[in-house]
């Protein structure tokens, strides 16, 4: 077992190693601490009506993502934002009143001894065995009695936009006291805030000549080699000028050796302890099933979304996610409507929302013109306004998006002159430079990609992969549209055709979800000739909110492209020259 450890670790002193932990280090007796399996079991026991779970299994498979379970911090999210924030602590009731572990002494003593700690856990376990909390780190806060778990990293809406400077600086702060940085307990998971701030870090080689252990639980020792690395994670820290190692080990065995080398106290095992999980409250089927209907919204289930709005008076919010429905559905007016009565009011930043929806329902109708003017006086409006910077930012973001269109369309391709495309970035930019925090996952994927596409370059896949960003925080529609636009990218930039059965993919993939619109949308895709028949084309285009040009200008090219795929070229050139002879 000591030939798996590296030997820079068991050299090293304890102020020289520094831990970055997660739950798994809490798992044992007596703590017996949840891992995030049962924790979003629990959630959806809790908060939701029956039938999530099995509706969610379904979508997953059909949509070929590789998830069994909801993302623990997007139920949580949902299940708070619909029941509200006093559920958080109730949940997590158990986290509060858990001893120390052995694991949780051995930290404690490394504390005291000079080390440093980062953890993922609410617990305050560490703390209990008498860990110095000068020198541990709780990155997603931590849960004591009495909090409300308002600050806790445990939702979606809390951990999108990654650290802020100042957590970022004493993470960064106590990791160069290292030569030696061991990961244990932590399943890397956190896409949102570690990742980014891990990439990050390897961009300035902070932990260039350290040495990275990442310990992956096991009840064996081996140690993986480069080419088996399970975490992806390794690859930043290698690209750092980090000396990397993962090994499978049981933790706790190798924290004993660790600690008989470092002559602490001895880790010995505590006798089993019965786990008792916290008395959850008693929730309304009205509540949970209204929570369920929350969820599909989120995630862009719209078939859910539409069945479960049908035929009743709307609330605001509801207003808006019916709009989204509407306009996956490709009923684009309906969509507008909607989106104005879920911000009535008369502030500068909800007249820019509605000014902002409005120029999108004319842009995707095919008025495009008009939604470049409209929305390019609007954006003036909502600057001598003082509306939002985020949401100004939104405004310039759907004016790229319109020029990026314009750029497609052989009768307006001349709009998008390579001026306005530079006016479009600078008012990109200068709506980011105004931003007082970072931006959430799901516009800073939708920022990069318009950049890009104005630029006419790919995404810097430095950046993240948008369709995994999408996945990970459950958005199944964003998603998805992230496919199509990766499907355009390989259409337009491989030399060879790319199979019809990716076409019709996609098309499927956006009708599972109620996205009958966006399905609509496929055939027009470079390529799209040679997947689908006029009888597969415009039945879906005759149903969708288009205006009756943009129908025609859209089919007829595509009809067009067809005809010259389908029909041998010197035919089409014979045949015509024989009519125009006539």
């Amino acid at each position: 077992m000591h030939r798996v450890i590296p030997p820079e670790v068991l050299s090293a002193a304890p102020g020289a190693v520094v831990f970055w932990s997660g739950a798994g280090v809490s798992k044992d007796a007596p703590s017996n601490g949840p891992l995030g399996e049962e924790l979003s079991r629990r959630v959806l026991a809790c908060g939701f009506a029956d039938g999530l779970l099995d509706r969610m299994q379904r979508a997953y498979a059909r949509l070929e993502v590789n998830r069994s379970l909801p993302r623990l911090e997007t139920l949580l999210d949902v299940a708070i934002a619909e029941h509200g924030l006093p559920l958080l602590p109730t949940l997590l009731a158990d986290l509060v009143s858990m001893p120390p572990n052995p694991s949780h002494q051995f930290f404690a003593e490394h504390l005291r001894a000079g080390g440093f700690h980062a953890t993922a856990n609410f617990d305050t376990c560490i703390e209990k065995a008498g860990g110095d909390e000068l020198n541990l780190v709780h990155f997603h806060e931590r849960l004591r009695p009495g909090d409300d778990g308002g600050s806790l990293g445990a939702r979606l809406s809390q951990i999108e936009r990654g650290f802020d400077p100042t957590l970022k600086q004493r993470l960064t702060d106590g990791l160069k006291t290292a030569a030696v940085v061991v990961v244990v307990g932590y399943r890397g998971l956190d896409f949102f805030d570690v990742d980014p701030y891990w990439r990050e870090l390897n961009d300035h080689r902070v932990l260039e000549g350290r040495v990275v252990l990442w310990v992956e639980h096991a009840s064996f020792w081996k140690a993986i080699g480069r080419s088996q690395r399970s975490h992806h994670q390794l690859a930043d820290f290698d690209r750092g000028g980090a000396v990397v190692y993962e090994i499978e080990a049981p933790t706790r065995q190798l924290l004993k050796i660790l600690a008989t080398t470092w002559g602490f106290a001895p880790l010995t095992d505590p006798p089993p302890v019965p786990t008792s999980a916290p008395l959850l409250p008693s929730l309304t089927d009205v509540s949970r099933d209204h929570a369920n209907l929350r969820f599909f919204a989120y995630a862009g289930l719209d078939t859910e979304v539409q069945a479960r709005l049908a035929g009743r008076p709307l609330s605001p919010e509801e207003h808006g996610w019916a709009a989204e429905a509407a306009w996956a559905a490709g009923r684009y007016r309906e969509a507008d409507d909607h989106w104005a009565k879920s911000r009535p009011g008369d502030s500068a930043d909800d007249r820019a929302f509605r000014d902002e929806r409005h120029a999108a329902v004319l842009w995707i109708r095919g008025e495009l013109r008009r939604a470049y003017a409209s929305l390019s006086v609007a954006f003036h409006d909502s600057r001598v306004h003082g509306a939002d910077p985020e949401q100004r930012l939104v405004m310039a973001e759907t004016l790229g998006r319109i020029l990026v269109h314009m750029s497609r369309l052989p009768d307006t391709r001349w709009m998008a002159t390579k001026t306005r495309r530079e006016q479009a970035l600078r008012r990109i930019s200068d709506s980011e430079a105004e931003l007082t925090r970072p931006l959430g996952v799901h516009l800073r994927i939708r920022i990069d990609s318009v950049r890009a596409a104005l630029l006419r370059q790919p995404v810097d896949p430095e950046r993240g992969d948008p369709v995994e960003g999408f996945q990970e925080t459950e958005a199944l529609m964003p998603m998805l549209n992230y496919r199509y636009a990766s499907l355009r990218a390989q259409a337009t930039s491989t030399p060879t055709r790319l199979s019809p059965q990716k076409y019709w993919r996609q098309v499927q993939q956006f009708e599972v979800v109620g996205a009958s619109g966006d399905a609509a949308r496929v055939p027009f895709l470079p390529g799209g000739e040679t997947a689908f028949a006029p009888n597969d084309v415009w039945p879906r285009v005759k149903a969708v909110d288009f205006t009756r040009w943009h129908r025609a200008r859209l089919f007829t090219y595509w009809l067009g492209l067809w005809a010259i795929e389908k029909v041998p070229p010197k035919h089409v050139i014979r045949r015509w020259t024989s009519r125009l002879g006539r």
